[in-house]
């Protein structure tokens, strides 16, 4: 049975200073974070000033960073999924989805939870503007009392695409480390016209070539996915199967083979000379 909880307070809680809260570990699964953000600037705690004002929100296990977002993205990107920006009361709600309640089955729902059985420390760190008054932060979680292990999560990293001119923009640098599939490529451009198309090859062979447009389309109907105009969204598990993620390495009959992926390559063909972030949502153990 999943219980909902108030997780302890906060600390360094200012403007222009890193916010952290040590979350409790062992016989504690965790499938969902939220954030409530408030301020006394006009407007409190609407989308608008939480998005300008959490300007990089890290989550830690163990000391490392299993995922990095500003809010604003992860607004975008929980849109996507169909989870979009929440208003509580006056103040904004930010929720990190560790269990992805969009999936097509329970199992493939719960099986990404975060067990903490054997983590030492779970932290979640925020960025806070300068420009933010009266900040306030709290955070409530979705968990169950199990204890099991941290096994396969879904982590996020942060790149930058550096765009120097138009047309073919080649990135060949992302990490290729057996063990982990690839999720998602959510791009977050200047301008939603800046990437024509995209074209994914692993080994030579294209595992997605498609417009923005075209894309989205495709994404429409798996019905739980919802196309934004902030990205440019490369989705390799779109049927909601988890087991569609773009593995980097290989399997034959089921059992892996120890062979790993040579060549993972993304092809951007920019309209614009703009360089963007872009978010790998990736399977792996944690880092």
């Amino acid at each position: 049975m999943r219980s909902a909880v108030v997780l302890p307070n906060f600390n360094g809680v200012a403007p222009g200073q890193t916010a952290s809260v040590s979350i409790p570990v062992g016989g504690v699964t965790y499938h969902k974070i939220a954030l409530v953000y408030n301020c006394t600037n006009a407007g409190n705690g609407n989308q608008a000033n939480t998005e300008a004002h959490l300007t990089e929100i890290r989550v830690l296990l163990n000391g490392k960073i299993q995922r990095r977002f500003s809010a604003k993205d992860l607004d975008s990107i929980n849109a996507f999924y169909g989870r979009g920006f929440i208003a509580n009361g006056t103040a904004g709600q930010l929720d990190i989805f560790f269990s992805e309640p969009w999936r097509r089955t329970v199992q493939s729902e719960d099986v990404l939870a975060w067990g903490t059985a054997d983590v030492g420390t779970f932290q979640i760190q925020v960025d806070i503007a300068a420009a933010a008054t009266g900040p306030s932060l709290s955070a409530t979680a979705e968990v169950e009392y199990i204890s099991r292990p941290n096994g396969v999560i879904a982590k996020w990293r942060k790149f930058n695409q550096v765009v120097s001119a138009t047309g073919h923009n080649i990135n060949n640098n992302l990490p290729k480390i057996a063990g982990e599939a690839y999720q998602a490529i959510h791009c977050v451009p200047t301008a939603s016209t800046d990437i024509t198309d995209v074209t994914v090859t692993v080994d030579n062979v294209i595992r997605f070539q498609l417009t923005e447009a075209t894309a989205n389309n495709l994404y429409t109907h798996y019905g739980n996915l919802t196309p934004q105009t902030a990205l440019f969204s490369i989705v390799f598990d779109r049927t909601l199967r988890v087991s569609d993620a773009l593995a980097m390495s290989y399997t034959q009959n089921g059992k892996a083979t120890g062979q790993v992926v040579q060549d993972f390559r993304v092809d951007f063909n920019m309209n614009a000379a703009n360089s963007f972030n872009l978010y790998t949502l990736v399977l792996g153990v944690r880092d």
